[in-house]
């Protein structure tokens, strides 16, 4: 037992970083699900690893996180912002939309592979991150990752209202909304920053996860948005938690444990009172 909280003491930073991102992701996820792009949530973070395999190849070091995130966040804001995802008249078919997101998906797994086997350096960073592992992040890192967590969170909470009505009734929030412009760009500008941070910091397989397990367990039977929204971070916080402890004892990567314990909070969430039965 004392070697298992000697083990633990080393990984808390890991283990905070984990769940500061269990805080935002989920209630992303959510948004996501309700505005029907939840494939946004799966194609995205491909392209994400993709970016930072090729700076890691074009030689930034690849602790260099600030530098990584920047470039990343500023390119998968340019992919959701200058390609043609949005869905409604004189724009695209949600079929259409599912094809980019789609080949985005395909594209970026193969580009990350392909600078895998190009460069040992790329190759043995997204190695571990593939495995499961969780990067050992600096307590400079993870202080930022909770600052800005805590202002999407508060951000979050507070323009609520807008969100709910950005992702249920779009058409009539352009219509009343003469800064739906602005709206749109903020909101696509929040889902590339917590996208690329999780990319980043926790890998591409947790942060998929994050995004889609919560919501997918959930929205069936959550009576209410606000409900919904809370039970999102409820999984996400308990599966990270109780995954994390859980491979720490068996010596496991953190990752697949955690995505598991997902699915079963999740499951187990489906009992709660006052949910709404299917």
């Amino acid at each position: 037992m004392n070697e298992y909280f000697f083990t633990l003491s080393f990984t808390l930073i890991p283990l905070c970083t984990a769940l500061a991102f269990a805080c935002i992701t989920p209630p992303l996820g959510a948004t996501l699900s309700l505005r029907n792009e939840i494939l946004l949530g799966i194609s995205l973070p491909p392209v994400g690893s993709a970016v930072i395999a090729l700076t890691m190849f074009c030689g930034i070091p690849p602790d260099a996180y600030l530098l990584h995130y920047l470039i990343t966040a500023l390119t998968l804001f340019l992919v959701v912002i200058v390609l043609p995802l949005n869905v409604g008249k004189k724009q695209i078919s949600i079929r259409r939309r599912e094809l980019i997101l789609g080949a985005l998906f395909c594209i970026g797994n193969m580009l990350t592979l392909l600078f895998m086997a190009l460069s040992p350096r790329v190759e043995s960073h997204f190695r571990n991150i593939l495995q499961g592992e969780l990067l050992a992040v600096t307590t400079m890192e993870l202080t930022l990752t909770v600052v800005f967590s805590a202002l999407f969170l508060v951000a979050g909470f507070k323009f609520r209202g807008v969100l709910y009505a950005y992702s249920l009734d779009e058409e009539g929030l352009k219509i009343k909304e003469k800064r739906y412009t602005v709206i749109t760009l903020l909101y696509r500008a929040a889902a590339t920053l917590v996208i690329t941070g999780g990319i980043i910091l926790i890998g591409p397989l947790l942060t998929t996860s994050l995004l889609i397990i919560p919501a997918f367990l959930s929205e069936r039977h959550s009576r209410g948005l606000d409900r919904f929204m809370i039970i999102t971070v409820v999984i996400g916080i308990t599966g990270t938690i109780s995954g994390f402890l859980i491979s720490v004892a068996r010596d496991l990567p953190p990752a697949p444990v955690i995505v598991c314990m997902l699915v079963l909070v999740g499951l187990l969430t489906r009992f709660l009172p006052g949910g709404k039965k299917s």
